[in-house]
């Protein structure tokens, strides 16, 4: 560890900056008066007496008179240990945010599976309903036409609504009147793909395995 590592570490354990700066050049030095440690360091003159007499409080280091005012560091042992802890203490709160992290809510992380697709299909109006900000939606012009009176609700509400329309061969194209009201934004694509409904807040329903043009 460098000497500017030593001072960042030694201020996340609460020394201010001039105290640490003090007290890593009195581990060089051994023992200096106080006008020879603000000659080291970068602790100005007129702070340095304050900051001696705190470190000294601290326990980190020792003043005394002789002839001039002087000072030295103490035994490391009783700094060393205390550093120890705080950082044993620091990594079983790191292990702890992590651990809180990761564990699941019910409320955030239930997975429901289910088997038929009407199921998925009203799992989907309740989460349109339950919408605060958007809904962003894939599928058919029937499923849409299911869903329309619940996405018109949510636009009624102030929410964002934005559909990818999957167009089947032979489907009659949507007309814009089929989307308004229901919808801020509609596209169409001609490739496959699955049902699936994700709002804000995000529960998403989609059906598993689902054969991509399930109506």
């Amino acid at each position: 560890m460098d000497t500017e590592e030593l001072l960042e570490t030694l201020q996340a354990a609460d020394l201010s900056y001039y105290q640490a700066n003090a007290y890593v050049t009195l581990l060089e030095l051994g023992t200096a008066s106080a006008t020879e440690v603000a000659q080291a360091s970068d602790v100005p003159d007129a702070r340095i007496y304050d900051v001696l007499r705190d470190l000294d409080d601290f326990g980190y280091v020792e003043l005394y008179e002789q002839e001039t005012f002087q000072a030295r560091a103490t035994d490391p042992e009783t700094i060393v240990s205390g550093l120890t802890d705080r950082a044993d203490a620091l990594e079983s709160a790191a292990a702890e945010i992590e651990e809180r992290y990761e564990r699941p809510t019910l409320d955030t992380q239930t997975v429901s599976i289910v088997k038929r697709f009407d199921t998925v299909l009203e799992a989907a109006r309740t989460f349109v309903r339950d919408a605060e900000t958007q809904v962003h939606a894939t599928l058919t012009r029937d499923q849409f036409a299911a869903l329309r009176g619940d996405l018109v609700d949510a636009r009624d509400r102030g929410v964002t609504v934005n559909v990818t329309v999957l167009a089947r061969d032979g489907d009659e194209p949507l007309e814009n009147a089929d989307f308004e009201g229901a919808v801020s934004a509609a596209h169409r694509i001609s490739r496959p793909a699955p049902f699936v409904l994700t709002p804000a807040p995000r529960p998403t329903a989609f059906p598993p395995n689902p054969a991509p043009w399930a109506a």
